[in-house]
């Protein structure tokens, strides 16, 4: 008796276990076909083109699996977008969106910056596909996917590869809407056939009527001294003579470089950045200088070295002129860029022109009121001209900024942007030295260029 009612006992609690298992089964299929517990996320195409262009079908997706929203972006891809890259989310109306940049000659004129970002985590799939996956918390937990169904590697830039001299690698800055780009290692150079085409051969001066018909061809060597005189419009023109990722380059691109050279010790005298100052080049007069083949000859034919003054301190004072000052051993005109690579006369030389240009008063006066040399730690913002140390000043050997608040002269209203100095700028030279008081179309006898490639 008592093992008959312990079988029925333990027969009844099976049967309701198994009523109960079954009663779930039916309410989770019920909640799955009203859209519940559906985590199955659609994939989108998206091939990565050896261009570096990828056009991406983003979308959105909830818990259950419903599209939020979504839209179609051209976008560029960088050479690093399995190491590094960013997801941003609008938070109003909790869309997907790749951060979007805009770019018109050469400068980044729009920038959507939306306030929460994320990084994502990539495999490839058995299938071959290229799977991005992403998480954030937005009232509550969800993970997005985005798979493409074509695969190809963005090669990485290979700067030894460039037929026009030597050009040199640098890192894309995200602060300031650069990419991966290869610059030339020296100032804007002329080849040999090109000389007698110029308007000054002996001085090589391009001149008023600088052709720009292909008779003269760039090449970034360290022979000869660089090419001046020359407008912003021909130098551009000149630069994309070399191809069609050829450009001029921007002060984006000229400040992403140097900001590389301020946060490398080996271009602080002393070993320390932010101490003491950083070498400032050929800035004590003399004329423009031909570079050295030599890259442990940094003092090539500036008369100066670690060892020897030439009691030349042209615009700095004579404390300046000894061993331990910027009108002697401050006068190296190679730096360090980040990968270890060595670009000439970035800070020195010769001025180098900008593809940027700026508009008087609201642009040009960076908030100061006065049309002359003011030092950076007397400007306020403007971070995408200058360097994030707000606490440095020409004594640290950065240089200092020509502001303008006028029209320029001749007059006009549009003020070109001339970055670094020039061999007779002395204190006012360094990697942050620049001028905004001149228009586009002039051209100045010390003032070069430098052509990037991306």
């Amino acid at each position: 008796m008592n093992d008959f009612l312990f079988f029925r006992r333990a027969q009844a609690s099976l049967e309701f276990i198994i009523l109960f298992v079954f009663a779930l089964i039916l309410v989770s299929l019920a909640l799955y076909s009203m859209g519940f517990f559906s985590l199955e996320f659609s994939k989108q195409e998206a091939t990565l083109y050896r261009e570096d262009v990828a056009n991406l079908i983003i979308e959105e997706f909830n818990i259950y699996g419903e599209v939020l929203g979504g839209y179609e972006r051209n976008i560029t891809i960088p050479s690093f977008l399995l190491q590094r890259y960013d997801i941003e989310f609008n938070q109003s109306d909790s869309l997907l969106i790749m951060r979007d940049y805009i770019v018109e000659n050469g400068e980044v004129e729009y920038y959507y910056d939306l306030p929460t970002t994320i990084n994502f985590n990539t495999n490839i799939d058995l299938d071959g596909n290229l799977v991005i996956s992403m998480e954030k918390e937005y009232n509550q937990d969800k993970t997005y996917a985005l798979v493409t169904e074509e695969y190809t590697y963005v090669e990485p830039l290979n700067c030894t590869n460039i037929p026009y001299g030597e050009w040199v690698m640098v890192r894309g800055n995200n602060d300031l809407g650069t990419r991966d780009f290869c610059v030339m290692k020296y100032e804007a150079k002329v080849t040999p056939a090109s000389i007698p085409n110029l308007g000054s051969p002996s001085s090589f001066q391009c001149g008023g009527s600088c052709p720009i018909d292909g008779s003269i061809n760039l090449t970034s060597i360290p022979n000869y001294r660089p090419l001046t005189s020359i407008t912003q419009s021909r130098a551009a023109s000149l630069c994309s003579n070399l191809g069609g990722r050829y450009k001029l380059i921007s002060n984006a691109y000229h400040v992403t470089i140097t900001r590389e050279i301020e946060n490398n010790p080996l271009n602080w005298f002393g070993g320390v950045v932010g101490s003491n100052f950083i070498y400032v080049g050929h800035t004590e007069s003399g004329g423009k200088l031909n570079a050295s083949i030599n890259d442990n000859d940094g003092y090539y034919l500036t008369g100066d070295s670690q060892t020897i003054c030439d009691a030349n301190y042209n615009n700095y004072d004579i404390s300046e002129n000894t061993l331990t000052g910027k009108a002697c051993v401050g006068q190296r005109r190679t730096h360090y860029l980040e990968n270890g690579e060595i670009i000439w006369d970035i800070s020195g030389n010769v001025q180098e022109l900008t593809s940027t240009n700026l508009y008087r008063n609201t642009e040009t006066s960076l908030g100061v009121d006065t049309n002359n040399w003011v030092e950076w730690d007397q400007i306020t913002g403007n971070d995408f001209m200058r360097s994030l140390d707000y606490s440095l000043n020409s004594s640290n050997g950065i240089g200092r900024i020509h502001t303008s608040g006028n029209t320029v002269n001749p007059a006009g209203d549009l003020h070109m942007v001339r970055r670094g100095g020039q061999y007779s700028d002395g204190f006012n030279a360094g990697i942050y030295s620049g001028t905004l008081n001149r228009k586009p179309w002039q051209r100045f006898s010390g003032t070069g260029f430098r052509c990037i490639y991306n």
